[in-house]
């Protein structure tokens, strides 16, 4: 693709996602979900937690925003192949470093049985969700584009708003305890007053809402939208500290992908970025942005290697989960500088590679062909 007709913003997007999948892995490796939440450090961390909880949605509104015209076809499906051959170098890759760094045992049969179950690389769950969100898609885009005015859309938006992040805000209070409201880490059972069954499918709402934003944009005000962001992470930040006050940090329906918190975030810091003047920034900058946006999912993926490395070696030589915390700023850059380095590798055997069978595959067909025309 030519840099002229490249959107540089989407391309920070997709590293801003990527950065904010290895901050958010850094609290997880770094036991934070295994101690009370109590003190400045701690309300620092979720501050962290809530920021970066931005991740998982950004990829999936650029996907929405992306691929809103794509439609029902052969290639269509084609598209897929790419993210299957970085899952496979990724899963074997971390087979591998199973094998060699941690000395565990592994057979053939159970290296091909974990990359099959999505497994062998504990952040793979993604590509799962993708696979079928990816087969959806030109479904998903019938039922959009079909669809005649603007508030035609904007009803199909709602009622996925309503069934996948609603409940988040709705259902996580007890409204029958004073007790509660004074100190919600009591008690963790709450009172369910809407639907919440169709949570696990805001994949969707977020794809639509790309469709959405892609489409008619947002109508507010930077000015606004600048002063909410960081409002918003440092209100929700506190929340999150005051509900789980003295007890284990948990991910909890408001913070969870499908929570209101990461919704509003997530949709604000796109919008934001968006509307960046970023194609006026010198080429080089923005050639170098999109050679590191284009590995982006190989980023996500391959980085639980060099977490398991990186937190292994911070967690043997600094004791308190306050003390690591200090790290943040050396552990998050180096996992995700060699996270960066290992995808520009990765990618480059899988372009290859690609074309490489494309070519055979191509060679087969013909083969076929002059048989065929032969007989």
């Amino acid at each position: 693709m030519n840099l002229n007709h490249r959107n540089t913003s989407l391309d920070i997007i997709r590293i801003i996602a990527a950065f904010s999948v290895v901050s958010v892995h850094f609290l997880r490796n770094i036991d934070f979900y295994s101690a009370p939440v109590i003190g400045t450090d701690f309300f620092i961390m979720c501050i962290i937690r809530t920021l970066f909880s931005i991740c998982v949605p950004l990829f999936l509104m650029l996907t929405g925003y992306l691929m809103c015209s794509k439609q029902l076809s052969r290639k269509y499906y084609g598209g897929i192949k790419k993210t299957l051959y970085i899952y496979i170098f990724c899963s074997i890759a971390s087979v591998l470093f199973h094998i060699f760094y941690m000395n565990e045992h592994y057979n053939l049969g159970r290296a091909v049985t974990k990359i099959l179950r999505f497994e062998a690389d504990e952040y793979a769950w993604y590509v799962e969700m993708y696979i079928g969100l990816f087969l959806l898609i030109p479904f998903l885009n019938l039922i959009y584009q079909n669809l005649k005015s603007k508030k035609q859309k904007q009803v199909l938006l709602l009622t996925f708003i309503v069934l996948t992040i609603l409940p988040s805000l709705f259902n996580i209070w007890r409204y029958d305890s004073l007790q509660w409201w004074r100190t919600p880490s009591i008690n963790d059972n709450t009172t369910r007053i809407i639907p919440e069954w169709w949570e696990e499918i805001y994949p969707v709402t977020y794809y639509f809402v790309g469709c959405y934003l892609c489409e008619f944009g947002c109508k507010i005000k930077t000015k606004f939208l600048l002063i909410a962001f960081p409002l918003c992470t440092l209100l929700f930040g506190t929340f999150n500290y005051y509900r789980r006050y003295g007890i284990l940090f948990d991910t909890k329906s408001y913070i969870a992908w499908s929570g209101f918190e990461p919704f509003l975030l997530s949709i604000i810091i796109f919008v934001l970025i968006t509307r960046l003047q970023s194609n006026r920034l010198p080429d080089a900058v923005r050639k170098l942005l999109w050679k590191v946006a284009d590995l982006s999912l190989t980023i996500y993926l391959i980085s639980y290697i060099f977490d398991l490395y990186a937190y292994d070696k911070l967690n043997r030589a600094v004791g308190t989960i306050e003390e690591k915390l200090k790290y943040y700023f050396i552990i998050v850059p180096f996992v995700f500088a060699c996270s960066v380095a290992a995808a520009f590798v990765i990618n480059f055997i899988v372009k290859y590679m690609d074309l490489a069978i494309t070519k055979c595959y191509c060679s087969i067909q013909k083969l076929f062909k002059k048989q065929k025309t032969e007989i």
